[in-house]
């Protein structure tokens, strides 16, 4: 790929970076829709060399995205996601103004097939009928795309298009300002309103903020805040080797429901996902992750619709409506025998608890690795320094391995030295990383050291996350005991460059700008910005297909050392119903806010609430006990060493022995 193609890709990805920030695009609500502004300050015109040695006209819109039918002018668009009531019909009538006129020297920029990471680049398409129209097109205006919906909201895709272009007259007729009014007739308010509090739940609060233009316009008053649903699905000879995650994860506040594949109806894709179905639909807490134990001989997979069809276990969280949005975090705990699930259970909880045998100095380290791609290293390099120029802003110390130019850190050298999320971008295998020299394989990992120090591995890359195949290069991260990863996220099929890299930056930023710190959670929202950002079709259904987590995706990802608290609560409560005040401090004697805090009894198994810490770093629980008992009080955050205490729960008064 020439120079200048290499500039349109790293344009197209940097102009949408921040996409979904304050920019040329507001709104204002109304009780039947929304009114959409698109204010243009600045056009610019460009020029570029493609790869047909021909030169091209581009404008450049401010945080624009652009058209995607391949071989056609890649003229900019602005897309929005909009919630809308459930029932409701959406009609869009867009009025343009100030409209003006741009002599481009030479032709449009065509639409490009993406650059896949291996095999054949794609020859230059340009489709010569679209150019040889002597007409302005698209008529500048808005349509609704499509509709979908995301655990209890209903969302529509708004495509705004200020640009029409006539190929023959190498003329653009920019619409500086426009007005798109976004109605909706026949809303359902009463089952909008039953949606959201039914499937509310602190996993998927603010999964549309910043995403959805007029989130939080439904809501119809305070939703509850928990419970959170965790499900674990099994082999039966597994379930007790899960005992030690389901008490911990119960302690510190989920609603644990651990299933056997017996209790579900067998190990097919087919019976599981009808399982995961009814707890959806039927039971009283919603399951908000799904955490699938076992390879595919264990628990079936499905095969994606999107282009190129990937192995998936997308389709397990798609509950509600006909789209491929996840309206549960689903992950998969991909072992092959009980050992490794004794290991991985034991890792998933010394994380969480903060129990290691090692400092935790390496958790305010991250390692980024860049591909050598004669070609395409750039996109890398790119990215990755986006994501570090971000994540430096908040303390975390950074370093980096540029495979193109060989600096940087070695990858051994790094892994075992601790670091707690680590990036590639590059070229990959079902077994390896494939752009160092030598590759770094399954056996690389096996061989780490670095026991206690387990980072969070994403690899943008093609086939690293073929879980399929026997033993694929993401399922040997979380195989490797108390070494490797906690959680490991990658495709399962070829990736593309543009593609995965604006993936890439959408992780950074849901994970270290809108306060989505659980793993699955954070990698979600970014696929539905990348969706908002690059258009619906079968390659981006592919993309929500393909990347998969192998690990357990309620893990909440450490970013920074974890900062002690300072608990206060009483060390004995009476019998019955009390409102126990639990008080949440750090180091520094300030109060911490969202901190979850649960208690729960030692053998009174039905005594269990939970609620988040205030502003003042208090909460009140009402602690319900009916005979003396052990009380526990659990408190953890994001970025926080877990509190595990305790109280006595003993009569009023009278002796207890």
């Amino acid at each position: 790929m020439g120079g200048s193609v290499m500039r349109i890709v790293l344009t197209i990805i940097s102009l949408a970076a921040a996409v979904f920030a304050s920019g040329p695009v507001t709104w204002e609500g109304q009780h039947d829709g929304l009114t959409i502004h698109l204010d243009l300050r600045k056009v610019e015109v460009s020029k570029v060399m493609a790869a047909d040695n021909m030169g091209y006209s581009v404008l450049l819109l401010s945080r624009a995205g652009s058209m995607n039918e391949i071989g056609k002018p890649q003229l900019p668009v602005y897309r929005r996601l909009v919630e809308i009531p459930y029932g409701a019909l959406v009609e869009v009538a867009a009025k343009p103004w100030d409209v003006k006129r741009y002599e481009l020297e030479l032709p449009y920029y065509p639409h490009q097939y993406p650059i896949p990471k291996s095999g054949d680049v794609p020859g230059f398409i340009r489709d010569e009928k679209a150019y040889a129209r002597n007409e302005f097109l698209p008529e500048p205006g808005a349509r609704v795309v499509e509709t979908a919906v995301m655990r209890g909201h209903r969302l529509a895709l708004i495509e705004i298009r200020p640009v029409s272009y006539n190929p023959v007259q190498h003329v653009a007729l920019v619409a500086s300002h426009m007005t798109v009014a976004v109605r909706w007739t026949n809303a359902e308010r009463e089952q909008t309103m039953r949606h959201h509090r039914r499937y509310d739940s602190p996993v998927f609060a603010g999964r549309l903020d910043g995403v959805v233009m007029n989130s939080g316009e439904f809501n119809f008053g305070p939703g509850p805040d928990l419970p959170v649903g965790y499900l674990v699905i099994t082999p039966d000879e597994w379930q007790q080797n899960l005992t030690p995650l389901a008490e911990w994860r119960r302690r510190k506040g989920f609603h644990v429901f651990v299933r056997t594949l017996s209790q579900v109806g067998g190990g097919s894709a087919t019976a599981v996902k009808s399982y995961i179905q009814d707890a959806y639909d039927n039971w009283p807490i919603p399951p908000s992750f799904v955490l699938l134990v076992g390879d595919v001989d264990r628990i079936g997979y499905f095969t994606g619709q999107g282009q190129g069809s990937p192995p998936t276990d997308l389709n397990f969280g798609m509950v509600e409506g006909s789209d491929y949005f996840p309206d549960i975090d689903v992950s998969r705990a991909s072992v092959a025998n009980s050992a490794q699930l004794d290991s991985l259970v034991d890792k998933i909880v010394t994380y969480e608890q903060n129990t290691w045998s090692s400092d935790t100095n390496w958790l305010k380290k991250q390692y980024f690795i860049a591909s050598a791609d004669g070609g395409h290293h750039q996109i890398a390099e790119a990215t990755h320094s986006y994501a570090m120029e971000k994540i430096r802003l908040l303390g975390v110390e950074c370093d980096s391995l540029w495979l193109y130019y060989g600096s940087g850190t070695p990858i051994t050298t790094a892994l075992n030295g601790g670091r707690s999320w680590v990036t590639y971008s590059g070229h990959g295998s079902r077994d390896c990383w494939a752009d160092p020299n030598p590759d770094f394989s399954v056996d690389d990992v096996h061989a780490l050291t670095n026991v206690d120090m387990v980072p969070y591995v994403q690899t943008f890359a093609c086939l690293t996350g073929d879980f399929t195949y026997t033993e694929c290069f993401s399922e040997a991260w979380i195989r490797s005991g108390k070494r490797g990863a906690i959680a490991h996220a990658a495709s399962s099929v070829s990736s593309y460059w543009t593609e995965d890299d604006t993936l890439e930056r959408r992780v950074f930023d849901c994970m270290f700008d809108s306060s989505f710190f659980w793993v699955m959670g954070g990698f979600n929202k970014a696929k539905l910005i990348y969706y908002a950002q690059m258009g619906a079709g079968p390659r981006t259904r592919r993309y929500f297909e393909m990347y998969n987590l192998m690990g357990d995706g309620a893990i909440d990802v450490y970013s920074l050392e974890p900062e002690g608290l300072n608990v206060s609560h009483p060390a004995v409560i009476p019998l019955g119903n009390y409102p126990m005040l639990v008080r949440v401090k750090n180091n520094e004697q300030g109060p911490v806010e969202n901190a979850l805090v649960c208690v729960t009894a030692k053998e009174d198994t039905t005594v269990f609430t939970a609620g988040y810490t205030d502003a003042s770093g208090e909460v009140i629980l009402t602690v319900n006990t009916t005979s003396p008992d052990s009380i526990y009080v659990t408190v953890t955050g994001h970025n926080l060493a877990p509190y595990m205490g305790s109280a006595l729960a003993l009569p009023s008064s009278g002796p207890y022995v």
